[in-house]
């Protein structure tokens, strides 16, 4: 993901208390602990396309949790890019 407040709530659940997402933060944990191996990190989208691919494509799916049974189409070229290692430049503003 490429949220660092994102991984940081989901690293101190006992702190999100009155936080909007708690519930949906919380879930997510849930979820993550059936996973035998999961874990955690920040990972620049540019590092990870197949991922912000999925992101950006589902603003056009129903609401609720969709599973796909193989990469979709519209982000197969995201998976190879990630797979061969293309590179891509990220934008830092500077302060």
């Amino acid at each position: 993901m490429d949220s660092v407040l994102l991984v940081q709530l989901m690293r101190n659940l006992d702190t999100i208390g009155g936080h909007p997402l708690a519930g949906m933060l919380s879930s997510c944990w849930d979820f993550m602990k059936l996973i035998s191996a999961c874990e955690l990190q920040h990972v620049y989208r540019e590092q990870n396309c197949l991922v912000d691919c999925l992101t950006n494509g589902s603003y056009n799916l129903d609401l609720g949790v969709c599973w796909f049974g193989s990469v979709p189409l519209w982000a197969e070229a995201a998976l190879v890019d990630d797979l061969i290692g293309v590179s891509r430049p990220r934008l830092v503003r500077v302060v």
